[in-house]
């Protein structure tokens, strides 16, 4: 405690209570923003009983691929006994990408609860990482409908051959020579930085084109908005998306607001 007192004094600061006061408010906020505490217990998991997909083996690539494969095939839609079977043109169909940040995922459904005229959405959550908890997370989305499909050539799905990690990949910053001479996957093409394909990055982009090229079979030739796990979205957003696309005839992009 001297100690605490002594740099205080240093620092001039206990003669400022409520400058001390407002900057440890501030560290305990910020400690608490980036923990895990409280975030978790937002949405309740499921119980075995409620969940529509069986668990998988994430060892066993075999079964992943098969999951993926029905998941997709299946396109089950959640929630239509509350909220209808039917989209209409001007219901939106929001498409989010998910890897495996569960928080940022958390957030962003938040934000989505919160968007008026959300009810009459359907949110489609496209993994490219299997996960036990994310997937049962968007089973507890009752604000809207939901489907979720699985990128089929994920990183995750193929560890060790493309799209993956293949055993004769150019390490990332080795030089165009050396690539050459030991003869590594890709060697005579570099990016214009002179760097090697990174599965790990190349796989968003691959998955994001998956994404846009995939049409869910319940999707009508109305609006369409993309959005990404770290994006929180505005309390108008529909609206404002409804009005861009009528006046512009475009889809709307949500970016982080």
């Amino acid at each position: 405690m001297w100690y605490l007192r002594r740099s205080l004094l240093r620092l001039g600061l206990l003669q400022r209570p409520f400058l001390v006061t407002g900057s440890l408010c501030c560290v305990v906020l910020l400690l608490y923003s980036f923990s895990d505490h409280g975030q978790r217990n937002v949405t309740t998991p499921l119980s075995p009983d409620t969940v529509t997909e069986p668990p998988v083996a994430l060892a066993n690539v075999e079964d992943l691929r098969i999951f993926a494969f029905n998941l997709n095939k299946r396109q089950q839609v959640h929630h239509e006994e509350k909220f209808g079977a039917t989209l209409e043109p001007s219901d939106p169909v929001i498409v989010v990408q998910v890897h495996n940040r569960w928080r940022y995922l958390q957030y962003l459904l938040q934000s989505l609860s919160a968007v008026r005229g959300i009810e009459r959405a359907l949110i489609v959550f496209s993994h490219d990482y299997y996960d036990a908890h994310m997937l049962e997370l968007p089973e507890n989305v009752t604000f809207c409908r939901v489907m979720q499909i699985f990128f089929p050539y994920s990183t995750q799905l193929y560890p060790n051959e493309f799209p993956g990690v293949h055993p004769n990949d150019c390490p990332r910053n080795i030089h165009y020579e050396q690539a050459r001479k030991i003869k590594c996957n890709n060697a005579e093409y570099p990016d214009q930085y002179g760097h090697y394909r990174e599965s790990k990055f190349t796989q968003i982009k691959h998955h994001w084109w998956w994404k846009v090229s995939t049409r869910t079979r319940r999707q009508p030739l109305g609006q369409e908005s993309f959005s990404l796990p770290a994006n929180f979205l505005a309390l108008d957003q529909r609206h404002h998306s409804r009005t861009r696309n009528r006046r512009d005839g475009c889809f709307q992009l949500a970016r982080p607001s």
